[in-house]
């Protein structure tokens, strides 16, 4: 029994990732965006990258999660007070020459209130699949 809750932890675990990155970095670039101002911080915490030295040490991701989150908030009141999103568009993906595994993206956000927003989305491929780089 213990064998199959641990798979099936596993699986949903594997979805959730799946769900939270994308294919392409100009699609995860918009997905962030996108969450940060919906203001789904739990969303914008899982596409995160955090390199393996940074998982190990005490505290880092807890600190990471509540200043994400934080931030989170903070845009989402600020989209709200814009009257919310109107669109969110990308463009093409500027991949790094010497490392075809990093990315960055503009992630062009229109207001209702006519106001817009560019962001500069940093991204890293890892195994295949595009997250945020902080």
């Amino acid at each position: 029994m213990k064998t199959m809750t641990k798979l099936v932890s596993t699986f949903a675990v594997s979805l959730l990732l799946a769900a939270c990155s994308g294919k392409s970095p100009e699609d995860t670039a918009k997905k962030f965006v996108s969450e940060i101002y919906n203001g789904n911080a739990d969303a914008v915490v899982a596409m995160v990258h955090l390199d393996d030295a940074d998982k190990q040490k005490p505290g880092v991701q807890e600190m990471l999660s509540g200043k994400i989150k934080a931030g989170v908030a903070e845009q989402k009141a600020f989209a709200e007070q814009q009257g919310g999103v109107e669109s969110i568009t990308a463009e093409p993906a500027a991949i790094d020459p010497k490392d075809n595994n990093r990315a960055n993206v503009n992630v062009k956000t229109q207001f209702k209130s006519g106001k817009t927003h560019t962001d500069r989305v940093r991204l890293i491929s890892v195994d295949g699949t595009w997250k945020i780089r902080l």
